[in-house]
């Protein structure tokens, strides 16, 4: 969840070279502003630079995108609705005009080469689409558009799935609720409900829970 800081100045990775260090962002990972070759500045978690997730500003995935474009355009399924939500995807994870690119692409959050470069693979690895009201969610809210990471998800999980991202921080350390869950050994669900009541994170973690007649009750 958060990473050791390691100084990565001056290093290269593919077409990022890091120039100095930003801080960490809200989930604890350490920030690197970084300069592409093509000369634009982006900031990189340190995770997704020593992996390899993140290799330039968003102009390779572009420059791949621009180049299998037409040919993507031959496989005859550019009439179906995911054909839009892969298209839209590699949009704002490349395209720094796009609005929501900021949110993403700017993150540091990218396309799979396998994805990215065939929207055919893309169709075999996630299928049609449920019904109308389920669009592409990513089980991670901070890592890539990736098989293993995404699936089709509706309005009410694509919320849950928010939720179970938002960060508390308890004695010098970020939690999810789920991490809480098993850490502490209170349930998602009751730590929420304290927090939605303005408890603070210290107290809904650690006020015991009483259960009676399948009732819970909350102490203070």
């Amino acid at each position: 969840m958060s990473d050791k800081l390691k100084n990565l100045i001056g290093i290269k990775f593919d077409r990022l070279t890091v120039i100095s260090e930003k801080g960490r962002s809200k989930e604890g990972y350490v920030l690197w502003e970084c300069k592409c070759e093509c000369g634009n500045i982006v900031d990189v978690k340190s995770t997704n630079l020593i992996k390899k997730d993140t290799k330039s500003c968003g102009c390779l995935q572009k420059e791949h995108a621009n180049r299998l474009g037409q040919n993507n355009a031959t496989h005859g399924l550019s009439h179906v609705p995911e054909y839009g939500i892969w298209n839209q995807m590699i949009q704002r994870c490349t395209n720094p005009n796009q609005h929501k690119h900021n949110d993403y692409g700017a993150r540091g959050i990218a396309v799979c080469d396998r994805w990215l470069n065939s929207f055919e693979n893309f169709y075999a690895d996630m299928g049609p689409r449920p019904s109308d009201d389920h669009s592409i969610d990513r089980r991670d809210n901070n890592g890539n558009y990736e098989p293993g990471n995404c699936k089709w998800s509706n309005a009410e999980e694509q919320a849950n799935n928010r939720r179970n991202n938002v960060f508390y921080n308890y004695n010098g350390k970020l939690y999810n609720a789920l991490e809480i869950d098993k850490e502490f050994n209170i349930d998602s669900g009751t730590f929420r409900r304290r927090i939605d009541r303005g408890w603070s994170v210290k107290d809904a973690i650690e006020v015991p829970v009483r259960y009676r007649s399948n009732i819970t009750i909350e102490l203070g």
